[in-house]
């Protein structure tokens, strides 16, 4: 990463379009340096280039563990409306270090396998075959936003 401390001033990262496109927001950051103190919630860094990400996740100066300094920065009467999330989000294997992270990543690899993902489709068939027979009867499908959560909770 580089030596240079990035300027600590909140630049803002949700700008009005980001959604429909936010490819010419992160280019703008990416001109100006890779690294930046974005207005997210209290104040958040963010880095925008593919080497500095992967030398900052490889960091043991930097941590996943951040659910709990998240609720932090919430206001006192905020903080135990969302202690419950904030310890369960901790439990995910996402917000966890090495090797602890590594170790849960190794167990989890065998089912993302091509022989594991290939086990899964006949029933992630039935579960969408379930899910568009109602659409056949219907001038134009609306919806199929549940497909993918449907699958992984099958």
């Amino acid at each position: 990463m580089p030596s240079s401390q990035p300027e600590r001033v909140k630049k803002p990262l949700f700008s009005d379009g980001f959604r429909e496109d936010p490819y010419p927001t992160y280019a703008r950051f990416l001109a100006e340096q890779s690294i930046h103190y974005v207005d997210w919630g209290p104040g958040m860094w963010a880095i925008f280039n593919y080497v500095d990400c992967s030398s900052a996740l490889k960091d043991p100066r930097l941590s996943a563990k951040r659910t709990g300094s998240r609720l932090r920065s919430l206001r006192p009467e905020k903080r135990q409306e969302f202690a419950e999330l904030a310890r369960t989000l901790g439990l995910w294997m996402l917000f966890r270090d090495a090797p602890e992270h590594s170790r849960l990543r190794k167990l989890m690899n065998k089912g993302f396998s091509p022989s594991g993902m290939e086990s899964l489709r006949s029933r992630i068939e039935q579960i969408v075959d379930r899910m568009i027979e109602p659409l056949r009867h219907t001038p134009m499908p609306t919806s199929c936003t549940n497909s993918p959560i449907r699958c992984r909770c099958a």
